[in-house]
């Protein structure tokens, strides 16, 4: 006789009703079972994921525990139980917000992140842009968070509202913060190798490390090897890794003739069947060189799309 377990325990909501009801992004689910064991959903026929509703409102404290500042490593082990106390305790504790604030969404992030900066606490950045990039997840992050503030630096930068030393601090805790993410979302699959740089004469770092953040999330092992690199080392590294594919960051400077000749060299040094693909703010001005089958420009928000196209 077939004994059905009680409705509570049943396993049937999809990923995408986990993260409409969390406010946790699929990648971010995916990234604590794998890192963390956090719960263990059923699987269909088909491979996709199913989740219990007991295993949804755990994830559910777990995102409000994180989102008021606490690091996932120190909840993940918590009971459901034991989690529903400190949620509780948070938000009990928790100040109320300024009359007349805005709802926190990520147009209020960046804000709350340029606040943090014209001050200079770097402490505050980097809780606040931690806190980000696990509720949204790392896409979201990127896109939501991490590029417009990085667009808000430079603009405040050129009307001079901030200086030296505020566009210093936040290029530092931003790039601890991609760093770390990069690192806790590696990708499993050897088979899907990028090496990520930026090339000989580009010494902006940053969209690199969103590059290899997205490369991660989305599966792949990536080589990082940092800024500034000569092409013949960056090809030599795509052959001695495998490489399926080599992602540069450019951010500046547009149209110039030493980067121009870097490209070349790489782009014709590259083992045959390695991919080159090249995005950041001046990667356009590299578009005629870079006019080839093998060859990727893809906009950052179709980054992900280009490597499933290499795969």
């Amino acid at each position: 006789m077939k004994i059905d377990r009680p409705a509570e325990e049943k396993a049937r909501h999809p990923i995408q009703v986990v993260v409409s009801r969390t406010g946790l992004a699929a990648d971010r689910i995916r990234q604590w079972e794998r890192r963390y064991r956090l719960v263990s959903p059923n699987r269909t026929e088909g491979g996709h994921r199913l989740y219990s509703d007991q295993q949804v409102e755990r994830l559910r404290l777990l995102a409000r525990a994180v989102e008021a500042g606490r690091r996932i490593r120190d909840v993940a082990s918590l009971s459901t139980a034991e989690l529903t106390r400190l949620v509780r305790e948070d938000s009990d504790q928790r100040l109320p917000e300024p009359s007349g604030s805005e709802p926190r969404d990520t147009g209020d992030s960046v804000d709350n992140c340029m606040d943090r900066i014209t001050h200079l606490d770097a402490g505050g950045l980097e809780a606040l842009l931690r806190r980000s990039a696990s509720i949204l997840g790392v896409s979201r992050f990127i896109s939501e968070v991490a590029t417009p503030l990085l667009h808000r630096i430079g603009f405040e930068w050129t009307s001079g509202a901030i200086h030296p030393p505020h566009e210093h601090l936040a290029s530092t805790v931003l790039r601890r913060v991609l760093t770390d993410v990069t690192a806790s979302t590696r990708g499993l699959d050897h088979h899907k190798t990028l090496v990520v740089a930026t090339p000989q004469g580009a010494v902006h770092e940053l969209g690199a490390l969103m590059i290899a953040a997205l490369a991660t999330a989305e599966g792949w092992a990536v080589t990082y090897l940092g800024a500034d690199l000569p092409a013949t080392d960056v090809a030599r590294a795509a052959e001695e890794t495998g490489a399926r594919g080599v992602a540069l960051s450019i951010i500046h400077p547009p149209g110039d003739p030493k980067v121009t000749a870097e490209l070349r060299t790489l782009r014709d040094a590259l083992p045959h069947g390695v991919s080159l693909i090249v995005g950041g703010q001046a990667s356009q001005s590299y578009a005629a060189v870079l006019d080839r089958p093998s060859c990727h420009l893809p906009e950052l928000n179709r980054f992900a799309d280009t490597l499933r196209a290499i795969e």
